[in-house]
C-alpha cells in the first residue's frame, strides 16, 4: 500500500510550535474524517456539528467546545460529538447498517457507542486527537 504524503508536511512539522510527531498525527486524523483527502465534499457537516444552535454561524464558544471534547473528552463524549455529526437531520438517529445492533433501520446514540467501543480502529481513531494538543 502506497501512503500518500501530502505538500508542506515538512514545512509544517519544522514550524518551532509543533511538537515533535504532532503533523503526522494531526493529518491521520484529517484522514480519519476526510478519507479521500478532500474536505470540502464533507466541510458542510462538520460545519453544522460545531454549529449546535444552528445559527448559520459558528461562535468561538462552540469552535472551543467542539475542541474541548475532540481532545480532551472521554470516549463517550468523543463518540456523541461524532454521532452528532452524523445525524444529519438531527433527529437522533444515524443510517448505518453494521452499527444497527436490533436491526430496526436506524442507529440510536447508544448503538453508535456501542459499535465504535467494539471496533479498535475506531477507537484507535479517537485516540489520535490526545496528542495532538
Amino acid at each position: 500500500m502506497v501512503c500518500h504524503r501530502p505538500e508542506g508536511l515538512d514545512q509544517l512539522e519544522a514550524l518551532p510550535t509543533q511538537q515533535e510527531g504532532s503533523c503526522k498525527c494531526s493529518y491521520r486524523g484529517f484522514k480519519n474524517f476526510f478519507p479521500h483527502g478532500d474536505a470540502s465534499t464533507y466541510a458542510h457537516y462538520l460545519f453544522n456539528a460545531f454549529d449546535t444552535e444552528h445559527t448559520g454561524s459558528i461562535k468561538f464558544e462552540d469552535f472551543v467546545t467542539a475542541l474541548s471534547i475532540l481532545l480532551r473528552g472521554s470516549v463517550r463524549e468523543k463518540l456523541q460529538w461524532t454521532f452528532n455529526l452524523y445525524d444529519i437531520n438531527h433527529d437522533g438517529y444515524i443510517n448505518k447498517e453494521k452499527m444497527d445492533k436490533n436491526r430496526d433501520g436506524v442507529v440510536t446514540l447508544e448503538e453508535f457507542i456501542l459499535s465504535c467501543q467494539e471496533d479498535e480502529n475506531i477507537m484507535r481513531s479517537l485516540q489520535l486527537f490526545e496528542n495532538v494538543i
